[in-house]
């Protein structure tokens, strides 16, 4: 694998990690407006039981059939904005686990990116590892070679000059 190809999978690695960052921040975002809708629902709840509370007893009194109808009109008023409020929760939540789902996808093909320039890198120091042994076997061949011609010249010249 040349130089090349593992940068090109070292950028697609940097974009996988500014996505998942990206994504990361999104769910903070989305976990704190759950935060903040959760905290809303449970204020308008609350108002609705001391508001419900307050009328009871004026109610139960002697209250005309109009301030009866206007008291009821109004905390069913309440209650619909009560069940927007947790259909409002539901889709926050939901968009949250979307964003988790969303992580989960990028975190896991960090890791398998991770893992496939790791597996290159070594396969290519292994391929040069190799080219290298074979550089030196053939270095260390050419020396004997030359060595061995040297040495068989010496040893042809020692015999010329003894035989004289």
């Amino acid at each position: 694998m040349s130089d090349a190809s593992l940068h090109t999978l070292d950028i697609v690695l940097e974009r996988e990690q500014r996505a998942r960052d990206a994504v990361v921040t999104s769910l903070r975002q989305a976990d704190q407006r759950v935060e903040q809708i959760l905290a809303q629902g449970a204020a308008l709840r609350d108002y609705r039981r001391e508001t419900s509370s307050r009328w009871a007893m004026p109610i139960q009194e002697a209250a005309s059939a109009r301030q009866l109808r206007t008291a009821h009109d109004y905390l069913a008023r309440l209650d619909e904005a009560i069940d927007q409020q947790q259909q409002t929760q539901q889709r926050a939540r939901m968009a949250c686990d979307q964003l988790r789902a969303e992580l989960l996808q990028v975190e896991m093909r960090i890791a398998a990116l991770g893992k496939l320039i790791d597996q290159r890198r070594r396969a290519q120091a292994a391929r040069q590892q190799r080219a290298d042994q074979k550089a030196s076997d053939e270095s260390a061949r050419q020396l004997l070679a030359h060595a061995g011609s040297h040495n068989s010249a010496t040893s042809a010249m020692a015999d010329t000059s003894g035989s004289s």
